[in-house]
């Protein structure tokens, strides 16, 4: 069962993240939203993991709070400028309506759930590391994380667009029966 789920927008060291809370042993995925055409798909998908770190799923995030009600979450803030000149320097152009959404989705579970918060500077941080791995996978080691601090782990961005143009309609899919549910949801509230 999904223990922890990290949230950020993209370029905000998430495939570092996977890969470092991965290195301790642990089954963590990055951006496992990906491929996945509905709400039910995805759930299914990563409930035999330990952990996820997505930056494509923020939108759902009341859903998978339903779905995993003993997961921890974490959000890792990027600033939505920073977020589009790094995608700028990869010869790319940000897409700032999605930006901007995620950054609402990631403030709202802030202020309404229970989740720790980092920066994504912060990341920079040795005790923020540890208490990251304290509340995820529960055990640090700082012979391990001086290993792992500098490394630079980045997605292939072209390889990246491609798989999303390939999986355009699936993504569209999967987003949509996300708002679908939250309307589902929203409206079983106020009843």
């Amino acid at each position: 069962m999904l223990s922890f789920m990290i949230l950020a927008q993209p370029r905000s060291r998430t495939k570092w993240l996977a890969e470092y809370l991965s290195s301790y042993g642990a089954r963590v995925e990055h951006d496992a939203a990906l491929g996945c055409s509905s709400v039910d798909e995805y759930v299914n998908k990563i409930s035999s993991l330990d952990g996820t770190v997505e930056t494509s799923a923020a939108l759902g995030y009341r859903l998978w709070q339903n779905a995993f009600p003993r997961a921890r979450f974490i959000v890792v803030h990027r600033t939505i400028l920073s977020v589009a000149r790094s995608i700028e320097q990869l010869g790319l152009v940000p897409d700032w309506s999605f930006l901007y959404l995620q950054e609402l989705m990631l403030g709202k579970f802030i202020s309404q759930y229970k989740s720790i918060f980092f920066t994504f500077e912060g990341l920079n941080k040795f005790e923020n590391r540890q208490r990251l791995c304290d509340f995820t996978i529960g055990n640090f080691d700082r012979d391990h994380d001086e290993l792992w601090a500098t490394r630079n782990i980045q997605i292939d961005a072209q390889e990246r667009l491609k798989t999303l143009e390939e999986n355009s309609a699936r993504f569209i899919s999967f987003h949509n029966d996300i708002a679908k549910k939250l309307v589902y949801l929203e409206n079983n509230e106020k009843c």
